[in-house]
């Protein structure tokens, strides 16, 4: 008959609610009015179970034996697997879950402590500028690359450059290294005639005339001939590189130095970058005057130039050929351009005739 009656009121339900009442006590429906639900009590009044609206319980307040103060009687709990509200028990009415089982299951685990650091102990989160330049222009580079790589004129161009930048390389650090070894046994050699020539009685003469010089050149013989070769051959390596990539690009390799020979190349382009080389370091205090330092500059100046501007004109082009490249890039809009030219020039000449 209770079977029957649950079918009635939820036929969907019925094995369910059915397994709920085998338990005890349960809770039909919540919120239940008697004018609208008095059906339900009638239902199961034929079957002869007991069915009756009733109050939600609320919490009362006992006073503490021995104390003044109160505390509440919890009569009620919410299920933490179906989230039903029962009067309070070990077991849930409606799943059967053991609610003191499962809370020592999902006990939270304490998170460890982790140690304190000042702002200057704590890690830097502002990402660093090259990798904000990368993120952003990333993305282009590598598409412009691939397609270069997948254009087959291209990507022989390409090969031929990197091939020649290659070869250019190779051939200025060959040379510079030359230059190093040569100029650091110069100076060993130079050392050992310098405190040979001052034992002589000629050598005396120039110390007692030439005071100044031989006080220059003794500060020189008394330094490292390692130290002061690689600081001239580096000095004069990068001032030779940045001449020869100006000159590249400004057209004066093209006018002033291929048409010259060595004679041309040694007025025009050694004397100058010698002097400025030795100036700088006469500034920098690797000798105390400037024509020690023009005579230690002057033969890396003769064996790097040749081979830096070989360099400059395999690694840029000149200014002439990228004003050509640009002007074929944008030839579909000189015709524009021209037009509004033409059109605002009109409109000019009208404004100053009115």
């Amino acid at each position: 008959k209770v079977r029957d009656c649950l079918a009635r009121l939820a036929p969907m339900q019925v094995d369910r609610m059915e397994t709920s009442l085998q338990r005890g006590r349960v809770i039909l429906k919540r919120n239940a009015a008697p004018e609208k639900d008095q059906r339900i009590i009638e239902l199961f009044a034929e079957t002869g179970a007991i069915c009756r609206f009733e109050e939600k319980a609320a919490k009362s307040a006992q006073p503490l034996p021995g104390a003044g103060k109160t505390r509440s009687i919890q009569t009620e709990m919410v299920c933490p697997k179906c989230n039903r509200t029962q009067l309070l028990a070990t077991e849930c009415s409606h799943c059967g879950l053991i609610v003191g089982k499962f809370k020592k299951q999902i006990q939270p685990v304490p998170a460890p402590q982790m140690p304190f650091k000042s702002p200057s102990e704590s890690p830097q989160t502002r990402p660093r500028p090259w990798a904000m330049r990368k993120a952003k222009y990333g993305p282009s580079i590598e598409k412009a690359w691939t397609w270069l790589k997948g254009n087959p004129l291209g990507n022989a161009r390409l090969q031929q450059w990197s091939n020649r930048l290659a070869d250019a390389l190779f051939r200025c650090v060959v040379v510079f290294m030359v230059a190093l070894i040569l100029e650091i046994g110069l100076l060993y050699m130079a050392k050992i005639v310098w405190y040979v020539y001052t034992a002589t009685q000629v050598g005396q003469v120039y110390l007692a005339k030439f005071g100044g010089e031989a006080n220059s050149i003794q500060h020189l013989m008394q330094s490292n001939p390692v130290r002061v070769g690689w600081q001239a051959g580096i000095t004069v390596l990068i001032i030779c590189v940045l001449v020869a990539i100006a000159g590249q690009w400004l057209h004066l390799v093209r006018f002033f130095y291929l048409p010259f020979g060595f004679l041309g190349h040694t007025v025009l382009w050694v004397l100058p970058l010698t002097a400025f080389s030795a100036w700088l370091l006469y500034q920098v205090g690797l000798t105390n005057h400037i024509g020690v330092s023009g005579v230690v500059t002057l033969l890396p100046t003769f064996l790097l130039l040749p081979s830096c501007m070989h360099l400059g004109q395999t690694l840029v082009p000149d200014m002439g050929t990228v004003i050509r490249a640009a002007r074929g890039t944008t030839g579909g809009l000189a015709e524009r351009f021209s037009l509004l030219k033409h059109s605002i020039k009109k409109w000019w000449d009208n404004a100053s005739r009115s």
